[in-house]
């Protein structure tokens, strides 16, 4: 059997992946275990001098949004932890018509995938042939 590479050597730090979803860890236990943790950026330096613009002060409509925001940080609207917008991402929005985000890439993901079922199975009855079957959709859910 093969062995993945160590997260170590994870080109990620921990805390920004999806792993901190499903199997949060404290800071001290990732780096008790050698692996990355990258800290919340402390000040406006380390933006590399980006000009910061808040999530509320972003164009709702892509066409009225220029390549001056690739220079940009966007500060997200939940967390207030700033974001950049780079250029494939913004022809994606441009070529879809779809507005540019005011939350950082890693809230994103975090809401949506709070919005999902949990990685577990209840037994149930189908409703269709009566059958015995496992789901994702707790006995709460199923009674809706």
């Amino acid at each position: 059997m093969e062995n993945f590479f160590s997260l170590s050597q994870s080109l990620h730090p921990y805390n920004d992946t999806y792993a901190q979803i499903e199997f949060p860890l404290t800071k001290e236990e990732v780096l008790k275990n050698n692996w990355q943790w990258q800290d919340d950026l402390k000040t406006p330096s380390d933006l590399l001098g980006l000009e910061l613009i808040e999530a509320k002060d972003v164009p709702k409509d892509i066409k009225d949004v220029d390549d001056s925001i690739l220079n940009k940080a966007i500060i997200c609207e939940t967390t207030s932890k700033p974001f950049r917008v780079i250029n494939p991402e913004l022809e994606f929005y441009r070529q879809h018509n779809l507005p540019i985000p005011t939350k950082r890439p890693f809230q994103r993901m975090l809401e949506r995938f709070q919005k999902r079922n949990p990685s577990k199975l209840w037994n149930a009855i189908c409703s269709k042939c009566g059958n015995k079957m496992q789901t994702s959709y707790s006995p709460e859910k199923q009674k809706n």
